[in-house]
C-alpha cells in the first residue's frame, strides 16, 4: 500500500513539474520577440485609383499587372513573412488596406498563425503605404496613428503594443524615407527632416516603454540622416554591422534597411533573411521585374530582422 501511495505521490509531483514547466515555457515564449522589416517593393492590386499615380500597375498599365500577377506577388511576400515567423512585422510598398488584408490573411494561413495588421495613408503620390503585421497571439495592439515631418510628403506610421503576458509596451514606427531618386544631395534636406521628427517621436515616448526605429531610411549609417538621428537619439541602438546589406542597385549593394531599438543590446546585430527562394542566381534580390521584363520575384530589398530575448 505504502509504494502504491509513494508510486501516486511520485506521479502526481512529475505531472505538476510538467504542467508548470510547459507553462512556463509558454510565458517565456511570450518574451521572445522577432522583429522584422520588409519593402516589399511596388505591392500594387490591380485596380485604378484616381487619386493616386498607380497606372503602371493597372491592367492596361505599362506593367500589364494583371490579377495573377498580383496573386503571385501576395504569394511570394506571404512566403517570406511565414519564414521568418516574426512577432511584428513593420512593411513599406502596400498599396492599401485590401493589399494589406490579403498579404495578412495569406500569411496567417500559411503560418497557422493570428495575423493582424494595420496600416495609414502614407500620402505617397504613387498610394504606397507603411504597414505592420503581427501576432495577435503575442501582441495585444492599442493604437496607430501617422507622424509626418516637415519636408516631406510621406508619412510615418507609429503603434503601441502591449505585450502579453508581461507589464511591457512596445512602440514601434515604421519609416520609408525619402528616396535618392534625384540624387543622394538633393534630396537629403527631406531625410534629415524625418531624421528629426523621428527623433522627436521617440524623445515623447515614456523611458520605460519599449522602442523600435524600423524601415527603409534610403540612407545608410554612415550617412547625414542616420548620424542626425543616432545623435539625437543616442540611446537607440542601431544593430548595424558591415554584412548587413539588404538592397542591391547598378552592382552595389546598400544597407538601406535598419532596425533601431532601446532594448536590445547594441552588440547584437539584426540579421538579412537570404534564403536561396527570394535571391536571383543565389546573389542578388529577386524582383517582380527586371527592367521592364515580368520574372515573377518578390522585392528589390531583402527583409532584416532582430530577436528580443530576456
Amino acid at each position: 500500500m505504502t509504494r502504491v501511495i509513494y508510486l501516486y505521490i511520485s506521479i502526481l509531483c512529475f505531472t505538476t513539474l510538467c504542467v508548470t514547466s510547459c507553462r512556463e515555457s509558454s510565458i517565456s515564449s511570450l518574451h521572445d520577440i522577432r522583429i522584422a522589416f520588409y519593402n516589399t517593393e511596388n505591392t500594387f492590386d490591380t485596380i485604378d485609383d484616381t487619386l493616386t499615380d498607380d497606372d503602371d500597375f493597372t491592367l492596361q498599365g505599362k506593367n500589364l499587372w494583371t490579377d495573377m500577377k498580383y496573386l503571385q506577388k501576395i504569394e511570394n511576400i506571404s512566403s517570406v513573412i511565414h519564414y521568418i515567423d516574426a512577432s511584428i512585422i513593420g512593411l513599406c510598398e502596400v498599396e492599401n488596406d485590401d493589399v494589406l488584408l490579403d498579404l495578412t490573411v495569406k500569411s496567417s494561413h500559411k503560418s497557422n498563425k493570428n495575423y493582424r495588421c494595420v496600416t495609414i495613408d502614407s500620402g505617397d503620390e504613387r498610394g504606397l503605404d507603411p504597414a505592420i503585421i503581427y501576432n495577435d497571439d503575442i501582441l495585444h495592439y492599442i493604437s496607430h496613428d501617422s507622424i509626418k515631418a516637415s519636408y516631406s510628403s510621406r508619412s510615418m506610421m507609429e503603434a503601441t503594443f502591449k505585450i502579453k503576458g508581461t507589464d511591457d509596451t512596445l512602440r514601434a514606427l515604421v519609416c520609408h524615407w525619402t528616396s535618392r531618386y534625384m540624387g543622394r544631395k538633393a534630396t537629403e534636406k527631406s531625410r534629415l527632416s524625418q531624421a528629426e521628427r523621428a527623433a522627436r517621436w521617440v524623445k515623447d515616448i515614456p523611458p520605460h516603454h519599449l522602442v523600435v526605429v524600423m524601415g527603409d531610411f534610403n540612407d545608410e549609417i554612415k550617412d547625414a540622416s542616420l548620424r542626425y538621428f543616432s545623435m539625437l537619439v543616442p540611446h537607440m541602438n542601431s544593430h548595424h554591422t558591415e554584412n548587413n546589406h539588404s538592397y542591391y542597385y547598378q552592382g552595389r549593394w546598400y544597407a538601406f534597411d535598419q532596425i533601431f531599438t532601446n532594448f536590445v543590446p547594441n552588440a547584437v546585430p539584426y540579421s538579412v533573411y537570404k534564403d536561396h527562394s527570394i535571391l536571383n542566381e543565389g546573389k542578388y534580390p529577386y524582383r517582380t521585374y527586371a527592367s521592364e521584363r515580368y520574372i515573377g520575384g518578390y522585392s528589390d530589398h531583402l527583409p532584416v530582422y532582430i530577436d528580443y530575448k530576456r
